[in-house]
């Protein structure tokens, strides 16, 4: 089979897995939730950073048995959002 050439979008470079594109001023609601649950046997729930478009968002702290939800409505200040 033969090969087509790859379709240029002369108006945006190509977006990498980590972006996605919304127009600048949209609002975005991010959800994020986290469970432990001892899956390791250790009992050591982790702690973590959460950043969202390249910004510190908060900073989990797990729990044993309970899930911890962080929700929040995001402006986009770009054209560009960075999930990472």
């Amino acid at each position: 089979p033969q090969s087509r050439p790859a379709r240029p979008y002369p108006h945006h470079p190509p977006l990498l897995p980590h972006q996605k594109s919304n127009a600048q001023g949209s609002k975005i609601l991010v959800r994020a939730k986290f469970y432990y649950g001892n899956y390791d046997n250790k009992l050591s729930p982790p702690t973590f950073d959460l950043q969202f478009d390249g910004n510190h968002w908060a900073t989990v702290v797990t729990s044993v048995d309970s899930p911890v939800i962080f929700e929040m409505i995001y402006v986009t200040m770009g054209d560009i959002i960075e999930r990472l």
